[in-house]
């Protein structure tokens, strides 16, 4: 006799043994049930957020795209040009034939462009889970972003003042030399050279940025494709190929102290290589 079968006996329960039985069969069945429709809810709601994620991500690789290409067209339109006429010009002030008066003024304004910041970072701050290397990639892409937007309104600032000013006096604030009062202004040939590498900074951490996001988001898929059968593709980056072959790229050599910053942590194949490594060593 069960321990409930002798309980319901002391009380004068009477249930006969199929009634037990069925009704034994009712509760685990309830018990059953409401044990997988949690397990189901959770994993509906798992498989959701692991979408989710991925579409954001989708999302922030293309306003990183957006980003980088603005400064590409910027770069190969206005910002370049600028600094290589720049350039010739102090190139050409070292000879002693030089005329700084026979010189062309390079006085064009810049439109104010307007890039997504807010969207991405919201995006990637609020639904994306990456490491620490895109979030601080994001810090410095919103920061070269936000710096080059004011050398524009920088640079239009200062050629709306150089405008009032007598030629003379405009061809030495404009070269960066002694005006004939003796005063030196050299805001304009910083400016120039501030705008290029702003807009090689902008360029560089959006890619940067894309890649990471890319690397995670793929990772992030890999992980989770089987189990939740997610009708998502691969997550492919941006074709440069045209930028490279235009020069437009920046060298990744001049932000090889950023770069150094960050650890490459290995990946869970390359850490059993390198415990089968030391296995095998150790057997040695």
């Amino acid at each position: 006799m069960s321990l409930l079968t002798e309980f319901l006996h002391q009380h004068g329960i009477a249930i006969s043994q199929g009634d037990f039985l069925l009704r034994a069969s009712t509760v685990a069945t309830a018990v059953a049930s409401a044990l997988f429709g949690g397990w189901l809810g959770s994993r509906t709601r798992t498989k959701q957020k692991v979408v989710d994620e991925l579409n954001a991500i989708r999302v922030a690789v293309a306003l990183c795209f957006s980003i980088s290409n603005k400064g590409l067209a910027i770069k190969r339109q206005h910002v370049r040009p600028t600094k290589q006429r720049y350039d010739k010009i102090q190139t050409r002030m070292s000879l002693p034939q030089f005329n700084p008066t026979t010189i062309e003024l390079d006085l064009q304004t810049l439109a104010n462009v307007k890039f997504p910041t807010a969207a991405l970072e919201k995006c990637v701050y609020e639904k994306i889970n990456a490491g620490g290397k895109a979030l601080v990639t994001l810090a410095d892409l919103s920061t070269a972003l936000e710096a080059f937007t004011d050398s524009t309104k920088y640079r239009n600032d200062l050629i709306k003042e150089f405008r009032s000013l007598g030629k003379p006096e405009l061809i030495a604030c404009y070269l960066g030399k002694p005006s004939p009062q003796g005063h030196t202004d050299t805001r304009f040939a910083h400016n120039v050279l501030a705008l290029y590498e702003q807009t090689d900074d902008c360029i560089f951490f959006a890619n940067e940025l894309a890649d990471e996001l890319i690397k995670y988001g793929n990772g992030l898929r890999k992980r989770h494709a089987w189990k939740y059968r997610l009708p998502i593709p691969k997550i492919e980056g941006a074709d440069w190929s045209i930028a490279e072959a235009q020069d437009l790229l920046p060298e990744r050599s001049n932000y090889a102290d950023w770069l150094r910053g960050f650890k490459n942590v290995p990946t869970r194949s390359e850490r059993l290589k390198r415990w089968f490594k030391q296995i095998v060593s150790t057997g040695e």
